[in-house]
């Protein structure tokens, strides 16, 4: 006999969204056929676990819920699938920072470089909270330096969302077709603030398909954009740019940047 068979089924099963920056414009609706697809197959979960499905139209990006509520309440573990149980979805959304590692180890360096990041904040919100200045920063270091967890260090630190995108992924064929992906996803990115807005492989956004030169027309676009997050909201925000390749950066560009960090040493 299959130890699962003994975990009984839950009858009544009551979920919630959960904030996430990787959700669409359909996040707000209801969910009932994502859910039913998700449950076709039994799974065993417990209260307040989180599960995360695709979104049907978007299959790159992901909705997360959390399980709030199940009958009978006494059951500690419990099996569900759409035609034993009933999936509802509640009205209310969770607003919780979950796609951090809360008990993932840190080590020193990883710290001392969020503070970093954290202190290049403060400045710009204490000496520049009246010009609307954007807090842009690069972070440059070799490939497995810490990067990206010195920055998801900083933003478990400040409370903020990380919306993150490899700008490899967002590099095109055409300059109009590059600054409207990166009008979207900044537009996208600060309604989750407070937030850390991520370009990774940053030196990738400015070279158009199978041209191996800076694109200045993207290069305009993008630093206008970025200036002008700051009058589109009050919420706290920081543009941090990533590469390993700062040697292939044009001095033009760097000369954009508030504050850069180092990072030497790998991890």
């Amino acid at each position: 006999m299959d130890l699962n068979d003994e975990i009984g089924f839950a009858k009544k099963l009551v979920v919630s969204l959960v904030k996430s920056p990787l959700y669409s414009s359909r996040s707000e609706q209801s969910l009932d056929q994502e859910l039913t697809l998700y449950f076709q197959e039994t799974r065993i979960l417990k209260l307040n676990d989180y599960f995360q499905i695709k979104n049907l139209f978007n299959q790159s990006s992901y909705f997360v819920f959390k399980i709030i509520n199940v009958e009978p309440s006494e059951l500690e573990v419990f099996r569900v699938n759409n035609v034993q149980t009933c999936l509802c979805q509640s009205s209310s959304i969770q607003d919780k920072c979950i796609w951090f590692g809360n008990n993932e180890p840190e080590c020193f360096i990883l710290k001392d470089y969020a503070l970093e990041i954290k202190k290049v904040l403060n400045f710009y919100e204490y000496f520049h909270s009246r010009d609307k200045i954007t807090p842009l920063l690069l972070i440059h270091g070799p490939s497995g330096s810490g990067k990206l967890r010195s920055v998801e260090t900083a933003c478990r630190n400040l409370s903020f969302h990380l919306c993150k995108v490899n700008c490899v992924n967002l590099a095109g064929e055409s300059a109009s077709a590059v600054e409207k992906r990166v009008e979207i996803f900044i537009q996208n990115s600060i309604e989750y603030g407070p937030c850390i807005i991520l370009f990774k492989s940053f030196h990738f956004l400015f070279k158009l398909k199978d041209i191996n030169e800076f694109n200045k027309r993207v290069i305009n676009s993008f630093f206008n954009l970025v200036n002008s997050i700051k009058t589109k909201t009050d919420n706290r925000i920081l543009v941090v740019c990533t590469t390993d390749s700062k040697q292939s950066i044009n001095a033009e560009i760097l000369a954009k940047f508030n504050q850069e960090i180092e990072i030497k040493k790998e991890i």
